[in-house]
C-alpha cells in the first residue's frame, strides 16, 4: 500500500500514473515501481471550488456567520490539497461561470503541470457552458488531453451541486 496523501481526483492522478507505468513497462521490478509511484505522490496537485457553502455549513466545516457573509458576497473559496490536508487558500467572488477560470489560472501559475493530461472534476449541477469554457481554456494553454470526472457522493455531499475541481501531475 502507498499513501497517496490525496483524495478524489488527486488520488485518481496517482492511480492512473501507476497504471500507465505498469502498462508501459510490465516487467518493472516491484521495488522500482513502488519507488516511482511514491515519487509521483508529491507531484499530484488538486484543488476545487465548492458549488455552494451550504453543504460545508451543514457538515460543520463552515460557521453560520461565514456562510451568510460568503453567500451575500458570492464568495467561493479555493480549497487545495496541501501535504495531505484540505486547505482554503484563496477566495473568488462571483458566479461559477466567472470564477471557474480564475482557479485554473492560479493553478497553472503555481504548478508546472504536465501538459499531456489535466483532469477536471465536477459535481452535478455545473453549468455545461462552464465545462465548454474550461475545456477550451485548457486547450489554449496547451493541454493535450482534458478528462472530466464526475464527483462521487462523498465529494458532492461536501461541495454541493455545481462544484468544479482541477487535478494534474507536475512534470
Amino acid at each position: 500500500m502507498i499513501d497517496a496523501l490525496n483524495v478524489s481526483a488527486g488520488l485518481t492522478v496517482v492511480t492512473l500514473y501507476a497504471a500507465q507505468l505498469l502498462e508501459s513497462n510490465p516487467d518493472i521490478p516491484m521495488d522500482e515501481q513502488i519507488q516511482k509511484i511514491q515519487a509521483s505522490v508529491p507531484k499530484s496537485r488538486m484543488s476545487f471550488v465548492p458549488g455552494s457553502l451550504e453543504f460545508l455549513k451543514a457538515g460543520g466545516r463552515v460557521s453560520n456567520a461565514a456562510y451568510i457573509s460568503a453567500s451575500l458576497l458570492q464568495i467561493k473559496p479555493l480549497i487545495e490539497l496541501i501535504d495531505g490536508k484540505l486547505v482554503s487558500t484563496k477566495k473568488y467572488r462571483g458566479k461559477m461561470s466567472r470564477v471557474a477560470e480564475e482557479p485554473l489560472k492560479d493553478y497553472l501559475k503555481k504548478y508546472p503541470i504536465d501538459k499531456k493530461q489535466i483532469y477536471f472534476v465536477f459535481s452535478i449541477g455545473l453549468d455545461e457552458q462552464v465545462k465548454v469554457q474550461m475545456e477550451q481554456y485548457a486547450k489554449e494553454k496547451g493541454f493535450e488531453n482534458v478528462t472530466w470526472i464526475q464527483a462521487g457522493s462523498v465529494i458532492s455531499t461536501h461541495d454541493g451541486p455545481g462544484a468544479f475541481g482541477i487535478a494534474g501531475m507536475e512534470q
